[in-house]
């Protein structure tokens, strides 16, 4: 009995100074998940070294009996607070383009592809997660070239939920898409959090675990781990407590970051007086818009003119205009006698009146 009581406070003194996390750093913890026939095979990796992987039940199912005592057991090997997942991405579930930015959007990349996402994509920012890794950049057309890899959220955040019963704090994660040889993973770290919530918890626990050594000659071995479970019981119900305020902390962050954002935006903006003066100056007589779109860097106009395909010349004449194009071929209004336009526009800035 003496023995078995002294492996426990091993074990527990061993958690509480941290050297379970301290080993799952310098060795290197994943869990990698794969979709397979509907389900999820997760196989753990410690280092190089693969572990027997395990066949999971597809998002929404209930695991086996099985499958529920494999992951909970799974938490002795690998400590989920230092423990990547990572989540392998096929070529038929996953979108690659390539987009043009401004060369200014390379110092918050993530933050603009982000906001500009509903425009270079048919997926809205918030729907996906996603990669943007720079591979031209032009100075004198002040053009940045981006590869864009997006991975649809709904299908990964069910195979994080598939792994719930060994980690329930996959959304406090930092997760990001990265490219791995010739794979393409969707990475959840641990949380940010982690590094200050968990030496606190350490230190409780530490505390607790000295309390229990002194009275270790008045109490019984039942009634330690009773005492200690209520203990954990405790901690857990303070620990998403802690948790959750982090995390609230990180979107508070994001959120000002994106505001800063939206600000420089629309700073650098061309005034949108400015826009409708010099359209008013320059289109000819017979000329008038039935639709003007108008973002930070370019303009749509929609209308008829007589003279339609004088448009171009005329407008890239301006200071403020440049790049002019049609959108869309020219089209023939026979009872108005004027052709009907969509025409996109460069803005510039510089060329703006002070």
């Amino acid at each position: 009995m003496l023995i078995q009581a002294v492996r426990w406070w091993l074990r527990e003194l061993r958690d509480a100074f941290g050297l379970r996390a301290a080993r799952a750093r310098i060795f290197k913890h994943s869990l990698r998940l794969t979709a397979s026939d509907g389900g999820v095979v997760a196989e753990p990796r410690i280092g190089s070294r693969r572990q027997p992987a395990m066949a999971l039940s597809g998002a929404g199912e209930p695991h086996s009996e099985e499958g529920k005592k494999w992951l909970s057991e799974l938490r002795d090997s690998l400590h989920p607070p230092v423990t990547c997942i990572e989540i392998v991405v096929s070529k038929t579930s996953r979108l690659e383009q390539v987009v043009e930015l401004p060369i200014a959007a390379e110092g918050n990349l993530d933050d603009v592809l982000r906001f500009e996402m509903d425009r270079l994509t048919p997926l809205r920012g918030d729907a996906v997660y996603f990669n943007g890794e720079i591979t031209g950049r032009e100075s004198a057309t002040g053009k940045l070239t981006v590869s864009l890899t997006l991975v649809p959220r709904e299908p990964v955040d069910a195979m994080f939920d598939s792994v719930a019963v060994w980690d329930d704090d996959a959304p406090s994660r930092d997760i990001r898409v990265e490219r791995s040889g010739g794979e393409v993973l969707v990475v959840a770290a641990p949380p940010a959090s982690a590094s200050t919530l968990m030496p606190r918890l350490n230190l409780l626990l530490l505390a607790a675990c000295l309390t229990l050594a002194a009275a270790l000659l008045g109490l019984s071995f039942n009634e330690q781990q009773d005492y200690a479970s209520a203990l954990r019981a405790e901690i857990a119900k303070r620990r998403p407590v802690a948790i959750e305020n982090a995390v609230l902390k990180d979107d508070v962050s994001n959120a000002v970051r994106q505001l800063d954002m939206l600000v420089a935006v629309k700073q650098d903006a061309l005034p949108v007086t400015v826009v409708l003066e010099e359209l008013s100056r320059l289109l000819p007589e017979g000329t008038w818009l039935t639709r003007l779109s108008i973002r930070p860097d370019r303009a749509q106009l929609v209308g008829n003119s007589r003279s339609a395909d004088a448009l171009v010349a005329i407008l890239e004449a301006s200071p403020v205009f440049a790049e002019v194009h049609f959108v869309s071929s020219v089209i023939r209004d026979e009872q108005t006698g004027t052709d009907e336009f969509h025409l996109s526009v460069l803005l510039h800035n510089d060329g703006a009146a002070p």
